[in-house]
């Protein structure tokens, strides 16, 4: 479980009569931090609703969840025993109506106890006429506890209930809030036993040696300072508990089972955390990212749930050696900016990577089922070049690819054109939204699609989303390893299947942080989270040529991943760029950093340059080469051709024109397929 950062989330009624507030588990006793370390877990914790009554009392109306056995007696239940504490303090004149539900298990050492008292008096200090800073109330929260723990006050559980994140306490007080390294993943493990408080503190010895009071002093030390300075090295030589483990992991069957399998898996340490049966490990997650030598074996790691019973997931290792043969590159521009390069594949756009992908699990496909595949795909600029490249020459499938004629530079119409054989290639006179309309009116057509086995390489197809979401994690990761934060990622949208890959790895639990996407003019998704109303409209041609999308398709995946417009408008922010600042874009990237950008790159770079502060990734998209006539004249320079673009200047092109029907394409589509 990720330790949080947040502590208490409240909810209350507008009229004030009651209050209902959220209060994470926690795990108290942190490794050398016994009875001062605490740090709040995420996810897990305890729901508790105060109503303010007029009879000067506090009494509990119901305890549901997974515990529901607890005392109703006040004097006996640490929620209500912390709201009595209050009110005697306070003098306060009216009285508390209790309502728990319990997301914590009954002596689980994740700080039960603690999360009922903080929920309770968090709720109840909302309804108060002058609430009190949060700081006041560990003193009613402990009161509560201390009904549990059997001893002094001790605040290792209620102050990270109250704070989040990891913190340090001694006795009562709350020292301060600990950095905790974001490359820290820690886990509990729970085996199917109970034991309280004040038995695990029964086994303890009231006295230790002087040797063994330095020694783990001095593993204290070197955790705070590990943690401080995200020294995995010295957290790890920390995470070595000489006094409170040796006796109390008799308690836990198989403590030391655990704990071995988790030092051989790569975890940092083992220790038992709370009052018994939580055992817990801290694993860098850093590791997992060294541990992989090549792009292709990440990738390997990541797709591999997603195939597994499918029919290519025994060729799955082969699949990425053969789809992911470039390099992804990621490095700083100053102590603010990085770029993550996606542009090093045989077309030069990020678009290799999906079509690569894709290219290699449909040939497959087709050969084990004894079918050809034909593959449409709608391109406004780049996908339509990486789609031919990589499936050009593939047996058992054929390739037709529209672009919207006069509307994509010359050389991306160069790398739709000149291939051939299995791959044709139709200029559309319209619109790469006409384009994509025709491909999702062909693909909806059931009886042409069982016909001709129809698919799609647009982003329409999770085949071309799910690799995308592949950079996104390995680059979030080594940025976390580099500057110890999570990445936030300013990315170039036109029909947002980038966007996708974004937002999948970090639902995912990758370490990606704040993302911001950027339109040019045509910015349906800006206007959206502007006005609410989500309105399409014919697109427009700019300079950024492959964002010229009026009609996003994979804006329904996005509704699905945030369905309210809360979700939508915490999850990202969307600008629009015009052409005017894509082209003082590449002037500023040039004389800054001396960068050349493509124009897609230019609207991140524009984003980075003039809106965005602190430490941000622009995601570069395809190459500045395939948009000479854009790019040379601003910075006054040629720039050289990557060897596999000046390779198709050489061939000759061919395709024909279409109408923007369905029946022209249907009619091309017979020329290629008599049986159809």
């Amino acid at each position: 479980m990720s330790i949080i950062k947040k502590g208490l989330r409240t909810k209350q009624n507008s009229r004030r009569k009651s209050l209902v507030a959220f209060a994470p588990a926690t795990v108290g006793n942190v490794a050398v931090g016994f009875d001062i370390l605490g740090f709040a877990i995420q996810g897990v914790g305890d729901q508790v609703r105060v109503e303010k009554i007029s009879e000067p009392k506090v009494e509990i109306a119901s305890i549901e969840g997974v515990v529901t056995e607890l005392p109703f007696e006040p004097l006996q239940n640490t929620a209500s025993r912390s709201l009595m504490k209050m009110r005697e303090k306070l003098d306060l004149p009216y009285g508390f109506r209790i309502s728990i539900k319990k997301g914590i298990p009954l002596a689980s050492g994740m700080g039960g106890s603690a999360a009922s008292a903080v929920g309770a008096v968090v709720a109840a200090n909302g309804l108060l006429s002058k609430p009190l800073k949060v700081e006041s109330l560990l003193e009613f929260a402990l009161a509560g506890e201390n009904l549990t723990s059997g001893q002094d006050s001790h605040a290792d559980n209620i102050a990270p209930c109250l704070f989040g994140g990891l913190q340090l306490t001694s006795g009562a007080r709350r020292l301060s809030s600990i950095h905790c390294p974001q490359s820290i993943l820690c886990v509990l493990v729970h085996p199917d036993i109970q034991i309280e408080t004040k038995a695990a503190r029964s086994l303890l010895k009231s006295e230790v040696s002087l040797r063994q009071h330095v020694l783990q002093s001095a593993k204290l030390a070197g955790f705070l300072v590990g943690c401080m300075k995200n020294d995995m090295a010295l957290i790890q030589e920390s995470l070595c508990d000489l006094i409170i483990e040796p006796q109390r992991e008799k308690l836990i069957p198989g403590f030391q089972e655990v704990k071995s399998a988790a030092l051989l898996a790569g975890a940092l340490g083992v220790s038992i955390s709370g009052s018994g049966p939580s055992v817990f490990f801290d694993l860098s997650r850093m590791k997992r990212i060294e541990a992989s030598s090549s792009f292709s074996k990440f990738a390997v790691d990541i797709l591999r749930p997603f195939l597994k019973g499918d029919l290519l997931e025994e060729s799955l290792e082969s699949i990425c050696q053969e789809a992911f043969n470039f390099p992804v590159t990621f490095f700083d521009l100053d102590t603010e900016t990085s770029v993550l390069e996606l542009f090093h594949g045989p077309t030069a756009a990020f678009k290799d990577f999906g079509a690569r992908f894709l290219a290699s699990c449909l040939s497959r496909l087709a050969q084990q089922r004894g079918i050809s595949f034909h593959i449409l795909v709608a391109t406004s600029g780049d996908t339509g070049g990486a789609v031919a490249s990589a499936f050009f020459q593939r047996p058992n499938t054929h390739v037709t690819v529209l672009f919207p004629k006069g509307r994509i530079s010359s050389l991306q119409e160069k790398q739709i054109t000149v291939w051939g054989e299995n791959v044709s290639a139709l200029a559309v006179n319209g619109s790469f939204d006409d384009c994509q309309r025709l491909v999702k009116g062909m693909l909806s057509d059931t009886n042409s699609k069982a016909k001709l086995a129809l698919t799609s390489a647009n982003s329409i197809s999770l085949g071309r989303l799910l690799p995308q979401i592949l950079y996104y994690a390995s680059s979030s990761l080594e940025h976390r390893h580099r500057h110890g934060s999570e990445a936030n990622y300013i990315i170039p949208s036109g029909n947002l299947g980038n966007a996708m890959g974004a937002f999948y790895a970090r639902k995912m639990g990758f370490p990606l942080g704040k993302i911001v996407l950027v339109q040019n003019a045509n910015c349906p998704l800006v206007d959206y989270l502007r006005n609410d109303v989500w309105a399409t409209r014919p697109s427009i041609p700019t300079l950024a040529n492959a964002m010229d999308v009026g009609n996003p398709s994979n804006m329904e995946r996005l509704n699905h991943l945030f369905p309210t417009r809360i979700e939508v408008l915490s999850a990202f922010e969307a600008f629009s760029v015009s052409d005017a600042e894509i082209q003082e874009s590449i002037r500023q990237g040039f004389s800054k950093w001396g960068q050349i950008w493509c124009p897609h790159t230019a609207t991140a770079g524009w984003i980075r340059l003039d809106q965005k502060q602190g430490r941000w990734i622009i995601v570069a998209t395809a190459h500045p080469s395939k948009f000479s006539e854009t790019v040379e004249p601003l910075l006054g320079r040629k720039i050289p051709l990557p060897s596999s673009l000046a390779e198709i200047y050489s061939r000759p092109s061919h395709f024909q024109e279409i109408e923007p029907e369905l029946k022209a394409l249907q009619a091309k589509i017979r020329q290629t397929h008599s049986f159809f």
